[in-house]
């Protein structure tokens, strides 16, 4: 008789562990966010030597063509 409710109450907590690991799994699975297939990187800033002329005097300037902004001043070169 012992024997026999040790198994019943074995056999009790077992799947009551088993229920509530399957029905936290669902709860995870849900809460996920769909994986993508998309890869995105980050592209590198463009950076481009502008030259002029200044008061007889060939200068450069460095223009960033990503941000559309000079970086550096005139330059004598």
């Amino acid at each position: 008789m012992n024997r026999r409710l040790w198994l019943v109450s074995l056999a009790a907590v077992t799947a009551g562990f088993l229920i509530l690991t399957v029905l936290q799994a669902k709860d995870f699975n849900e809460s996920e966010p769909p994986v993508s297939d998309t890869v995105r990187f980050q592209e590198a800033d463009q950076h481009v030597w502008k030259f002029k002329p200044v008061n007889g005097t060939l200068c450069r300037r460095l223009w960033d063509e990503t941000a559309a902004c000079w970086l550096t001043d005139w330059i004598p070169v």
